[in-house]
């Protein structure tokens, strides 16, 4: 059974955390929005999200997209299959029944009710010997939450907790501090709080198997294909089917465990902190491994690939990257403080915006007349650009660089008589001269443009 309590809602404040200053940053700059619920105890599920936060989200997709389908010979997109209750594919709706303690591995089912009960002070996880806490600490230092203050008493863990509520779970940090993670419950007998939420399916797995190989079928027969192939659709999670013939299926596993690790190790500043992981609750001869990204609070799976064994001569891979915690892992890798000021330095793919025109004065007519000449431009062959005019130069820089904006391009006075802007570039500051002319050749080879996927 699973003991699940927190402490009653108290005003406390952990805005001097790592997490609160991301999400503090992230609403400011509209990737987020945070509702008064939210405020008590801010979390990335406890918001929505804010104009940036959906670009975000919608250029984690097209690169996802043009990774597994346009630069592909392979794989076809198809609609998702929409509930006509929930409007979202019925295979992908999420359902949880359990919960998976990150310690021991064990999956345990969920409770619904709460208990209010205040818990205050030190947390103790017990394990049954020494060399299994020796094992837990460990993997709680390196794995689960790498920046908390952690002890070890025998075959006792000991954890700082600050503070704890229904939703997260505040402990003092190793070097000073604090560390937040979702509080999903506590386990029992071992007093474990590392769990996460595991999502299962409204139909079972050979359900899901059997959809897709009779989805398969039809697209064989009308385009004629032969395997190995696959299918793609985009709704909560961008999912991947890829049919292959038996003998040949555990190679392509591998190789979709390959790729998408390579896509992660692409679109992150740290790649060093990307996991690959077999999962130990594997059913039959069906094999899943996830993708992760350590010290995400909640170290929730931001892929899986599945392997299922079919019966007969045909084997299936489900690659599912989870949107939800694919953008708060891109957000929280991209989290930088320049002297005291925080930024975003994300891949230039996932950024909102491409390219910010900026104006050195703002008042002039003539300078804003051709800041909207050059994002006009820009905008018509789809790249993202914000014109940006109504803010002095200094405040309009910082604001773009806590956004995430690659590129900004400042039109001077010296611009209306020789034709020259400035171009900063975030990651390393650096301004150099470019003529307007040749804007479009230079964006083109720096950002590697490409016409992206859209969704309507």
């Amino acid at each position: 059974n699973i003991s699940l309590f927190c402490s009653k809602h108290s005003n406390w404040n952990i805005m001097e955390t790592l997490l609160s200053r991301i999400l503090r940053l992230c609403q400011a700059r509209g990737f987020l929005c945070l509702s008064d619920y939210a405020q008590a105890a801010p979390s990335f599920e406890s918001c929505h999200l804010g104009p940036l936060g959906a670009k975000l989200k919608r250029n984690i997709s097209n690169e996802w997209y043009y990774s597994v389908v346009t630069s592909r010979g392979d794989v076809y997109l198809l609609e998702p299959e929409e509930s006509a209750s929930e409007g979202r594919s019925p295979h992908t709706r999420p359902h949880p029944v359990s919960v998976k303690c990150l310690l021991t591995e064990e999956v345990l089912p969920f409770d619904d009710g709460w208990k209010l009960d205040s818990v205050g002070g030190n947390m103790t996880i017990q394990a049954e010997s020494v060399n299994v806490a020796k094992d837990w600490i460990s993997k709680i230092r390196n794995t689960i939450v790498p920046s908390a203050k952690v002890l070890r008493r025998a075959n006792k863990i000991l954890l700082y907790v600050k503070e704890m509520n229904k939703h997260n779970i505040v402990l003092s940090g190793s070097k000073g501090g604090d560390v937040c993670f979702p509080h999903v419950g506590i386990a029992s007998p071992s007093g474990s709080p590392f769990l996460e939420m595991v999502q299962s399916t409204s139909s079972g797995r050979g359900d899901l198997v059997n959809q897709v190989l009779t989805k398969a079928n039809l697209l064989n027969k009308s385009l004629r294909l032969s395997n190995p192939f696959g299918f793609a659709s985009i709704s909560d999670c961008a999912d991947l089917y890829y049919v292959s013939d038996a003998h040949d299926s555990h190679e392509i596993y591998l190789y979709w465990q390959k790729s998408r690790l390579r896509w992660w190790k692409r679109h992150v500043n740290d790649p060093e902190k990307l996991t690959i992981s077999e999962l130990s609750e594997e059913i039959g001869s069906h094999k899943t491994c996830c993708i992760q990204y350590i010290g995400l609070p909640g170290c929730a799976a931001l892929e899986r690939i599945t392997h299922f064994d079919c019966t007969g001569s045909v084997a299936l891979v489900h690659a599912s990257l989870n949107l939800a915690p694919a953008l708060q892992a891109v957000l929280f890798d991209a989290f930088r403080e320049v002297n005291l000021k925080p930024h975003l330095r994300m891949h230039t793919s996932l950024s909102p915006y491409k390219v910010a025109v900026l104006t050195s004065n703002p008042s002039s007519k003539q300078q804003v007349e051709i800041s909207k000449q050059i994002a006009a431009e820009l905008r018509a062959v789809e790249l993202s650009t914000k014109l940006h005019i109504a803010y002095p130069l200094s405040d309009a820089c910082e604001e773009e660089d806590e956004s995430g904006t690659p590129y900004c391009i400042i039109v001077t006075d010296d611009t209306l008589s020789s034709g020259l802007v400035s171009l900063r570039y975030l990651t390393t500051a650096e301004v150099e001269q470019i003529h307007i002319h040749d804007l479009l050749q230079t964006f083109s080879t720096r950002l590697k443009l490409y016409r992206p996927f859209k969704q309507e």
